[in-house]
């Protein structure tokens, strides 16, 4: 059994998470068959087939329930492996926009971080602010904005007001205000947001693009395309530098550049940036993924906007 963990660790670590899986199923058996299902190593076996199959895509939150449930049992609540569990069990939810589950097993893990850590407990106060995005998601905006204002004042309380735990509670708040049609108590908050990210981590940091993605949604949704615009380019410079400039997310933040220009009818400029996006997209997908399929439409709507409707329509046929 000790050869088959080791082969299983070698697998994840080359992601190679089938092989892992197939293995960690047999040691499952092998452990079931010797101990019983309840057993605290079959049940740890368990968790990592749960994970394993997670890797792959293939959600078996059942499987991580009922080891959730068995290792709270023979573990406690606040155990390590307990809460790993309820993670990943979170996690797998969420990928299923299955929120309201999530929010259930997030509920957990606060109960168990209150009864054992205290309610200003940095872990326990992270745990309600993940609670609260969970809330968020399920449309009690209300609600989960008062919890977030709430883990807030305790972050603030505990560790200072420049700190990246206040930070992302935050943004985390801020996108609840702009959720909540409440833009200008979203905007005021991302900037402060935006200011301790600067001061802790540089003006180039990933932390602050996102913090000007979220101004320049703000911006957009308040009608001025000229100052979206002006966080699009700023949070697309960092995004060039840090990540670089042929990842999804990045020609993500291109497409949302170019539509600020079109908006302001600056075509060419928008037609630079569209190009990049294409071929960007064509390096990572075949010709008939949807992102490939948009940035040629995109381009075709362009052409069109600059009076070439006859190059404007092959392309419309290339994306149809």
């Amino acid at each position: 059994m000790r050869a088959m963990t080791v082969l299983i660790q070698l697998h994840n670590k080359l992601s190679r998470f089938k092989e892992a899986s197939d293995i960690q199923l047999k040691l499952v058996e092998i452990l079931k068959a010797k101990h019983g299902l309840q057993h605290l190593e079959t049940q740890i076996n368990l968790k990592g087939l749960a994970e394993a199959y997670e890797n792959q895509g293939r959600l078996l939150e059942a499987n991580s329930l009922a080891a959730g449930d068995l290792l709270q049992g023979l573990l406690g609540p606040t155990d390590y492996m307990t809460l790993q569990t309820k993670r990943a069990l979170i996690q797998n939810f969420r990928k299923r926009e299955l929120f309201e589950k999530a929010v259930e097993v997030s509920q957990e893990k606060v109960s168990a971080y209150k009864d054992t850590l205290g309610d200003d407990d940095p872990k326990t106060l992270s745990a309600e602010t993940e609670l609260a995005v969970l809330i968020n998601k399920t449309n009690k905006i209300e609600e989960s904005i008062e919890l977030q204002e709430k883990a807030l004042q305790s972050f603030e309380a505990v560790n200072g007001k420049v700190n990246g735990d206040v930070a992302r509670t935050l943004v985390n708040l801020g996108g609840m205000y702009l959720r909540d049609g409440r833009t200008e108590d979203g905007v005021v908050t991302v900037k402060r947001a935006l200011a301790i990210y600067e001061e802790l981590h540089g003006a180039e940091s990933l932390e602050v693009g996102r913090c000007l993605q979220f101004l320049a949604t703000a911006a957009r949704n308040a009608g001025s395309r000229q100052d979206s615009s002006v966080y699009h380019e700023r949070a697309l410079e960092i995004e060039r530098k840090v990540r670089g400039s042929d990842k999804n997310f990045t020609l993500h933040l291109m497409r949302c550049q170019a539509y600020d220009y079109t908006a302001m009818e600056k075509f060419e400029k928008a037609m630079v940036l569209q190009k990049e996006v294409l071929e960007g997209y064509r390096n990572l997908y075949d010709e008939g993924n949807k992102d490939v399929l948009g940035a040629l439409f995109d381009i075709a709507s362009l052409r069109h906007s600059l009076g070439n409707p006859q190059e404007a329509a092959i392309l419309y046929e290339q994306a149809l």
